[in-house]
C-alpha cells in the first residue's frame, strides 16, 4: 500500500462517523469512488457506474427521507392510525389538510407573467412581443399554474417538487409534466439553488411504460424486450432515464437501452466555405458553425422547487407539515378527550340488583333511553339512578383552539381560513388579517416565481431546438383582442432575455385591488375598461361603452325621444332634467367617442 492509498484509507467514509458536520469540514476523498458518467465508456462500465449511483441514492433516501415522506403524507390524508394513538372511529380534526389546501390556491392564484426583452430596434421589439405571446400560449395549453400547484403540494409533503420539460414527438410540441419525487434519483451531494436549478452531477427518473411503447422507443432492443415479456406488448416495464448536463442514457436492469448526447441542445456543426486566394484559386474548407441556443451550456431539463434549503442536500431540511405535526397530535389528543368526556357527561344508567335481574336491567335501560316508563316498587332513587360524568375544565378546549391556530399560523393562512375570517368582526380587521397571510405566503410564492421563470427560459431553449418549422399560437390579449403569432427558430436572430415579472405571483387581495382601482378612477388616472376589469365585471368593454353613452347622451341612453348628444360639463337645454353628477371620463377616452 502506497502513501496516498494509506491516506485515502483514513479519510474514506467507511472509517469515520458519517455526519454532515464532519463531511463539510473534511478534505480529500469524501465519497465512494464513482466514475463520471460519460458516453465514451463501454456499456459494462456504464452499468457499474449506474448501479453505484442508484445504490448511493437508495441508501440515502431510506436513511433520510422515506419515513418522513410517509409520515407527512399520512398526516395530510388524515390517516393517523399509524402515527398517533387514535381509534378508527375517533373523529379526526385534520387542520393540516385544511391549511395546506388553503395555502396552495393563495400562492398559485396569480398566473406567472413572462417578460421578454430584446434590443430596442423595431425588429427586436416585434420579436420580443412574438416570443412573449408564444410563451403565454404554451403556459396556457400546458396548464402551468395548475402544475405549479401540484409541484408545490409535493414540496410541502416530500420536501421537494419537480417539473420536467421536454418535447412531445407525437404532438410535435413542447411538453411539461410534474414528476413524483419518489421516481427521481438524485445526487446526495447536490443541492437546489434559489432559481430552481438542480446542482447535481446526475439525475435519474424511473419511468413506467408498456413493452410496445418501449420497442418503439428502443427499436434495437425489440428482441430483448420480446424475450423478457414473451411477446406481450401490454406488459408494464420500468426503466431508468439518466441525465447529465451533456449526456443522457437509458438502462433497464443490467442492460443499456440507448445513449445519446443531451437532445435539448443545438450543437456546433461544420459547413463548407469557399474562398478565393490571391491567385484566383477557389479554396473549399470546412468551418465550424456554433449552434444557436438560449442557454450558455446544456442543462438537465428538470426544474425543482425548494424553499427551506441550507445548501446541504437536494431537498429542504424541513417542511411546513413537519413543523405542524406536534400541534396536530395535540389536536387529536384534545379532540378525543373532549369526545370521550362528552360521552361520560351524557351519563350511564345504574340499576339496583335488588329490584331487577340482569335481563330486566337491560330492558329497563332500553325503555328509559327510548323515552319509555318503568314501574318500580318503593323508592325510585334506590332502584334506578343516572350517573353523570364531570365536565372537562375550560383550558382543555382553549388548548385545542390554540393548536388549531398555531398550525394556521405556521402555514400562513390564519386570516384566510373560515375560522380566521369569522373571528374578525370588522371589515378592516378582515383585510388586515388577510394582508398578514399575503405577507407570509409571499415567500413560497417568490420561489414559485423563480420556478416559473426557469420554465419560461426552458420553453425558449426548446423553441431554439425543435421549432424547425412555423408554430402558430393565439392568446386573448389586452382589451379582449386576439393576438396571433407564427414563429420558428429561424426567427430567433438576436439575444433575448426572459424573466417573470417581479411580484406577478405574489398573492393580491381582491378587496385591495378594487380599492386601488376606485382610487385611481377618482384621480382620473385609469380608464373605465381597466376599472371594470379590476372590479371583476364580466364584460368591461360593454360597461365602458354604456358609461360613455350615458355621459354623452343621457336621454338617448334611457330611451327618451329627441335626445341630443351632450358632452359632460355642457349646460342642458331648458326644460330637460339634469342627470346625476358622475366622475368625468378622461380626455383620451372622450376623444374617441363620435358625436352624433
Amino acid at each position: 500500500m502506497g502513501f496516498l492509498d494509506t491516506i485515502n484509507s483514513f479519510i474514506k467514509p467507511i472509517n469515520k462517523v458519517n455526519t454532515e458536520e464532519l463531511e463539510e469540514q473534511q478534505e480529500g476523498v469524501i465519497s465512494d469512488e464513482i466514475p463520471e458518467l460519460k458516453l465514451n465508456k463501454d456499456n459494462e462500465t456504464l452499468i457499474k457506474t449506474k448501479n453505484l449511483l442508484e445504490k448511493e441514492w437508495k441508501e440515502h433516501y431510506d436513511g433520510y427521507l422515506k419515513d418522513i415522506e410517509e409520515k407527512n403524507e399520512n398526516y395530510w390524508k388524515g390517516d393517523l392510525s399509524k402515527e398517533t394513538i387514535v381509534n378508527v372511529t375517533d373523529p379526526i380534526d385534520n387542520v393540516i389538510f385544511e391549511s395546506v389546501e388553503t395555502l396552495l390556491p393563495i400562492i398559485t392564484r396569480q398566473n406567472p407573467e413572462p417578460t421578454v426583452l430584446a434590443d430596442n430596434s423595431p425588429e427586436g421589439v416585434a420579436l420580443s412581443k412574438q416570443v412573449k405571446t408564444m410563451l403565454v400560449y404554451l403556459s396556457d395549453i400546458l396548464g402551468l399554474r395548475i402544475k405549479l400547484r401540484s409541484a408545490a403540494r409535493n414540496w410541502m409533503m416530500y420536501r421537494r417538487g419537480f417539473i420536467k420539460v421536454g418535447w412531445n414527438f407525437e404532438e410535435n410540441e413542447i411538453d411539461m409534466v410534474v414528476v413524483r419525487p419518489q421516481r427521481i434519483i438524485l445526487d446526495p451531494e447536490g443541492t437546489i439553488d434559489e432559481r430552481g436549478i438542480y446542482m447535481g452531477a446526475y439525475l435519474g427518473e424511473k419511468i413506467k411504460s408498456t413493452a410496445g411503447e418501449m420497442k418503439l422507443r428502443f427499436p434495437s432492443k425489440s428482441k430483448d424486450i420480446n424475450e423478457l415479456t414473451k411477446g406481450n406488448d401490454g406488459t408494464k416495464l420500468r426503466y431508468i432515464e439518466w441525465w447529465t448536463p451533456k449526456y443522457m442514457f437509458w438502462t433497464m436492469g443490467n442492460e443499456v437501452l440507448d445513449k445519446i448526447k443531451n437532445p435539448h441542445w443545438n450543437y456546433e456543426t461544420t459547413e463548407e466555405q469557399t474562398t478565393v486566394d490571391d491567385f484566383g484559386n477557389e479554396i473549399v474548407e470546412e468551418v465550424a458553425v456554433p449552434g444557436k441556443n438560449h442557454f450558455n451550456v446544456p442543462q438537465i431539463p428538470y426544474i425543482a422547487l425548494s424553499v427551506y434549503n441550507l445548501g446541504k442536500r437536494p431537498y429542504d431540511v424541513t417542511s411546513l407539515i413537519e413543523q405542524s405535526i406536534s400541534h396536530q397530535n395535540n389536536i387529536v389528543k384534545r379532540s378525543t378527550q373532549i369526545t370521550r368526556n362528552a360521552d361520560n357527561v351524557n351519563g350511564g344508567l345504574v340499576v339496583s340488583s335488588d329490584n331487577f335481574s340482569e335481563e330486566d336491567a337491560k330492558k329497563v335501560s332500553r325503555a328509559l333511553r327510548n323515552g319509555g316508563t318503568v314501574l318500580v316498587a318503593g323508592d325510585v332513587s334506590r332502584a334506578v339512578s343516572w350517573q353523570m360524568g364531570t365536565a372537562l375544565p375550560p383550558f382543555v378546549y382553549n388548548n385545542l383552539i390554540d393548536s388549531r391556530e398555531e398550525i394556521r399560523n405556521i402555514m400562513g393562512v390564519r386570516g384566510s381560513s373560515l375560522q380566521g375570517m369569522s373571528s374578525e368582526t370588522t371589515v378592516r380587521g378582515k383585510i388586515v388579517a388577510k394582508g398578514q397571510d399575503t405577507d407570509r405566503a409571499s415567500m413560497p410564492a417568490d420561489f414559485l416565481e423563480q420556478v416559473a421563470d426557469r420554465i419560461f427560459n426552458w420553453f425558449l431553449q426548446l423553441i431554439y431546438v425543435y421549432y424547425t418549422d412555423k408554430h402558430v399560437a393565439s392568446i386573448v390579449g389586452s382589451r379582449g383582442m386576439v393576438d396571433y403569432v407564427s414563429i420558428s427558430n429561424e426567427d430567433l436572430d438576436r439575444k433575448l432575455v426572459v424573466s417573470v415579472k417581479e411580484g406577478s405571483m405574489i398573492p393580491k387581495d381582491s378587496v385591495t385591488k378594487r380599492n386601488e382601482a376606485v382610487d385611481l378612477w377618482s384621480g382620473g388616472a385609469i380608464d373605465p375598461v381597466s376599472l371594470y376589469e379590476a372590479l371583476d365585471y364580466p364584460d368591461p368593454q360593454e360597461m365602458a361603452k354604456s358609461l360613455i353613452e350615458w355621459q354623452t347622451n343621457p336621454q338617448g341612453f334611457v330611451g327618451m325621444e329627441q335626445a341630443q348628444p351632450q358632452l359632460p360639463g355642457q349646460p342642458m337645454p331648458q326644460g330637460q332634467p339634469v342627470p346625476q353628477q358622475t366622475p368625468q371620463v378622461p380626455e383620451d377616452v372622450l376623444s374617441q367617442v363620435p358625436i352624433q
